[in-house]
């Protein structure tokens, strides 16, 4: 992946007639990353890493529900609950096992302690994103925030909006190849200054943006701080304009704020 990025950077620099092929890239490489990220969610929430079995409500190979485990007259599961644990209770396990020399029981407690830190940040960003946008209403009960701590996902924290033929994802990446993705396209006006270029660089309120044209409509992508992106994916909207404005109704300023970024 080091290499991806550094043949990444390479290319970023040409210029000229290469600029084309660079725009397509990018493209190319941050779907293929973005399809790595919820290859990897996708797997977590499905169960596939505990023992490779899929988490149907049906209890795998027996359709009838009744899985024998006394989980309800009709075999059904009871309700699913991913918060991760306390971080002051997983914070003194850490202190206990360290004490005892149990690195490994450590190093767990520890990863529990910042996923649980990471969902309290997740939690605060979405009480600071807007109800509505426009006639289109939020999807509280689809809220997803996602912690992967290692590699190139990071923390992803999403919120839909559905109403009137419009629907919008909302999506705040901390930590993320994707938002390196967008920094490079703002800092190569190659990739943008074309009239056939799936990017154009515009501004949301007082940050550099992108718009990328996409079949189903116009994404806005707002990097700031160190690691970070807003990206606000839509469909349904008859300009990129209507786009902006629905972007901006988001304040970045408090979503920085809540990240401690710079």
């Amino acid at each position: 992946m080091k290499k991806l990025l550094l043949s990444a950077l390479l290319i970023f620099f040409c210029a000229g007639i290469q600029c084309q092929a660079q725009s397509k890239w990018l493209k190319r490489a941050k779907e293929k990353l973005e399809r790595k990220g919820d290859k990897a969610v996708d797997d977590l929430l499905n169960g596939k890493k505990k023992g490779g079995q899929s988490g149907n409500t049906n209890g795998g190979n027996n359709p009838s529900g009744n899985n024998g485990f006394g989980n309800g007259a009709n075999g059904s599961r009871g309700e699913r609950d991913n918060t991760p644990p306390p971080v002051n209770g997983s914070i003194k396990d850490a202190q206990n096992a360290l004490s005892s020399s149990d690195y490994s029981d450590t190093r767990y407690y520890i990863q529990q302690a910042l996923w649980g830190i990471e969902y309290e940040l997740g939690k605060q960003v979405l009480k600071n994103m807007p109800s509505s946008i426009g006639s289109a209403n939020s999807k509280a009960e689809n809220d997803v925030i996602t912690s992967a701590g290692y590699g190139f996902v990071g923390l992803n924290i999403s919120r839909t909006y559905e109403g009137n033929g419009l629907s919008l994802r909302a999506q705040l990446v901390n930590g993320s190849a994707i938002s390196s993705s967008y920094n490079m396209v703002l800092s190569n006006p190659g990739l943008y200054n074309s009239s056939d270029s799936d990017y154009k660089a515009t501004r949301v309120n007082d940050y550099k943006a992108v718009i990328e044209y996409t079949s189903r409509g116009y994404n806005v992508a707002i990097p700031f701080g160190q690691s970070s992106a807003f990206v606000l994916e839509t469909s349904g909207f008859k300009s990129e304009q209507e786009a902006v404005a629905a972007a901006e109704k988001f304040d970045i300023d408090e979503f920085k704020k809540v990240l401690g970024e710079q």
